[in-house]
């Protein structure tokens, strides 16, 4: 074993092909540390693995956090040698407010997919229609079918709009049966005509134009099989910064204290990465993946914890999830659905989560993205404070979560 930084060893074999990786690409006379690692990288040889464990300490020099740092030119071209080995059609731009992170932009193929966005409602009228304006005109992306499943609304200025919705090319569904977001959901993909699916809640607005595209790009990278969005509530504080799983054995939102413009826990709140789950307010994932999963659990997660569940055995399959901050919505969430505030919800509610624990987090097992010193309880919330006593800190391997089932 060769011990190569502060924070990482490497088996020598590996070591000695990264060099010679950089010889091969001609750059064996500028090696430095990030150079190497980028070589590292590259090769793809293996899963690494993580040793949860305080190991060592910072040098009192050093950025308190990876954004307060300046990038060094070292650093940056180690990265662009990265990218022309591993995605050479890609680019990459430093963040104008934090020139330390880096933005990567994947590439879109010259024909566009069609992308099938099912956006489920019951009433709501102003929600529906600030939503479905921004998907009709501020959205920029030519390839585009539209689905309304109208789950039995009542308001006659409802039906009105849905009607001229249809005048303008919405499919509208009808769904005149008691709630249930899951079989929703599955009834809509069976019907869609795109091999992308988004899920789209009926209070979610749009704010740039772009932000379909930068989750389609996201989506189309390899081994990725889910893509979620930056969720801002009207005051712009976060609402969705990914998913947390195992979060008083359940799972709970990141972000939710932070800006917009915060960069977050190490910057998180300003970086593509990737999470165990995320969630389905707004969701692009293969029609080809939900069904080869069998689509929602209608029977277990009829309206709760049902997205986190699809990410999680979309996980076990192998497929990586990516939260973007630079697909950036509005979404006020329950603003349609409401809360759990009658004896019939709580109950439905209890028996979902009750579910999920067994299934899912009830055998000790923690997210693999979620650092076990960090806190689990919703007092503190995700990355808001440390756990007392720190959960197993066993080595982790990037493994997927294994249901209980």
């Amino acid at each position: 074993m060769a011990r190569i930084s502060l924070g990482g060893i490497v088996r020598s074999p590996s070591r000695r092909q990264a060099r010679q990786n950089l010889q091969d690409s001609d750059r064996a006379g500028q090696i430095s540390w990030p150079l190497l690692l980028a070589s590292l990288i590259a090769l793809d040889s293996g899963p690494v693995l993580h040793l949860p464990e305080m190991l060592y300490r910072r040098r009192a020099s050093a950025p308190r956090q990876p954004w307060q740092g300046l990038p060094t030119q070292e650093r940056q071209q180690a990265l662009y040698w990265l990218l022309a080995q591993r995605a050479p059609q890609a680019t990459l731009e430093p963040l104008r407010q934090w020139p330390a992170l880096n933005r990567v932009h994947w590439p879109l193929p010259e024909v566009l997919p069609t992308i099938s966005l099912i956006i489920p409602t019951r009433d709501q009228l102003p929600l529906l229609r600030r939503c479905m304006e921004g998907l009709l005109e501020q959205t920029d992306y030519p390839a585009l079918e539209l689905i309304v499943v109208d789950n039995d609304s009542c308001v006659p200025e409802t039906h009105t709009y849905l009607a001229q919705l249809q005048a303008r090319g919405v499919r509208v569904l009808p769904w005149p049966h008691p709630f249930n977001y899951a079989t929703i959901q599955n009834l809509a993909v069976e019907q869609a005509r795109g091999d992308i699916i988004g899920l789209i809640n009926n209070d979610i607005e749009v704010r740039k134009p772009g932000w379909l595209k930068e989750m389609l790009a996201q989506l189309l990278r390899p081994g990725v099989g889910a893509v979620s969005a930056k969720l801002l509530w009207p005051n712009d504080m976060v609402q969705h910064g990914g998913v947390v799983v195992g979060m008083h054995g359940l799972a709970a939102h990141t972000g939710n204290e932070w800006l917009a413009r915060d960069p977050g826990y190490l910057g998180f709140n300003q970086l593509a990465r990737e999470q165990s789950a995320v969630t389905a307010a707004c969701l692009l994932l293969c029609k080809e993946d939900w069904q080869a999963l069998g689509g929602m659990d209608e029977h277990h997660y009829p309206v709760t914890f049902n997205d986190v569940d699809l990410c999680l055995r979309l996980r076990a399959s192998g497929k990586r999830l990516v939260w973007t901050p630079f697909a950036c919505l509005i979404h006020a969430e329950s603003a349609s659905r409401g809360k759990e505030d009658t004896p019939s919800k709580t109950a439905r509610a209890r028996r979902e989560y009750a579910h999920f624990i067994r299934q899912w987090t009830g055998q000790g097992q923690t997210d693999p993205c979620y650092h076990p010193a960090l806190a689990s309880d919703w007092l503190n919330g995700p990355y808001g404070g440390l756990a007392l006593p720190p959960r197993p800190q066993t080595p982790r391997y990037p493994a997927p979560f294994k249901a209980e089932i």
